[in-house]
């Protein structure tokens, strides 16, 4: 490769490397809107109601509910974008993920209800499913809430919060599950939390 040839390849790098700082930058600058930020909280938590059943289009590598996608994993490959960018869409896909797993705390743990390791081991977790799901269905409330808190306006994130987990477990209990159990369990954390709030501003 000739040093013309080089320099070339060098100003196509540095014209690509500003159009891709100019790309993000614009990126940083719309996810510094409130209404932005709240749009892909609420798209992300909608869309990831079913992510953790992705493991039904990969069953020869993943069992059913998966320890993998029935997780908060597939929420964190928001974690490869800018902090600013990637906080709302992550805190709407803990919240779905979060939903979807609180709802499979109603199955018995036999069977496709447990938690299962990939392959080569394909082995369940049995009782100890439970504690799978539960816990990450808590994680993920807990850091939705937590990046509201944080990237919304002051005074925004607990109300926000309440809304969109209490309307997507709702959804989620009525649509796919039928039955007022789940609806009861999908919004058992939005509603601690407006019972929590309530018992605090008494006290003051």
């Amino acid at each position: 490769m000739t040093i013309e040839t080089n320099q070339t390849v060098t100003a196509r790098e540095h014209i690509l490397l500003r159009w891709l700082k100019a790309v993000l930058s614009f990126c940083g600058d719309l996810a510094e809107t409130t209404v932005v930020r709240l749009a892909l909280m609420v798209l992300m938590a909608w869309l990831y109601l079913d992510a953790p059943d992705l493991d039904l289009s990969l069953i020869a590598v993943l069992h059913h509910r998966s320890i993998i996608t029935h997780s908060l994993l597939p929420a964190l490959v928001f974690l490869i974008f800018r902090r600013e960018v990637g906080a709302a869409p992550m805190a709407g896909a803990m919240i779905g993920i979060s939903v979807h797993m609180s709802c499979d705390m109603l199955s018995p743990m036999v069977g496709y209800g447990q938690i299962w390791l990939p392959a080569p081991f394909k082995i369940p977790l049995g009782f100890f499913s439970y504690f799978w799901i539960a816990g990450n269905a808590l994680g993920g409330y807990f850091i939705a809430y937590r990046l509201m808190q944080r990237y919304l306006p002051q005074g925004f994130g607990k109300p926000v919060f309440i809304v969109l987990a209490g309307a997507m477990g709702a959804y989620y209990g009525i649509e796919n599950e039928g039955y007022l159990g789940a609806v009861v369990i999908a919004t058992l954390v939005p509603l601690l939390v407006v019972i929590h709030a309530w018992r605090t501003r008494r006290k003051v």
